[in-house]
This record gives structure tokens, sequence and C-alpha cells, in this order.
């Protein structure tokens, strides 16, 4: 949803500068490219984002295999 809207935000942006200077269909392709790169950009966030949460929860639980064979 959020991603939807700021696609949406970022063409209309350059929708209202084309009418100033460009053709629409500059605009049109323009406002796609940059919705496309906004879209890109959010998914590798997310992505890193939970590939270090995974990665935490990775080592915690390897910490807690440790703990359980010193404690054996």
């Amino acid at each position: 949803m959020a991603l939807a809207l700021v696609a949406t935000i970022g063409y209309l942006v350059f929708e209202i500068i084309a009418n100033f200077r460009f053709n629409y269909l500059v605009i049109l392709l323009s406002g796609g490219l940059i919705g496309m790169a906004v879209f890109i950009l959010i998914f590798l966030v997310k992505f890193i984002f939970n590939f270090q949460k995974n990665d935490t929860s990775a080592l915690s639980k390897s910490k807690e295999i440790k703990n359980l064979n010193f404690s054996n």
C-alpha cells in the first residue's frame, strides 16, 4: 500500500513538472522509472533488515545451543 502511494506521488510530481516542460510520454516513463526505483530501494531495505533479524536470531540460537552443550 505504501509503495503504491509513494509511486503515485512520484508520478504526480513528475506529471506536474511535465505540464511545464516535457511531453506526456516522457513524464509517464520517468514517473514509472522513479516508482520502480523507489519500489526496488524499499524492497532491498526490507530484505536487508529481515536478513539482519534472521542473522541475529540464528546467532542467539547458536549461543543457546552452545550453552546447552556446556551444561551437559
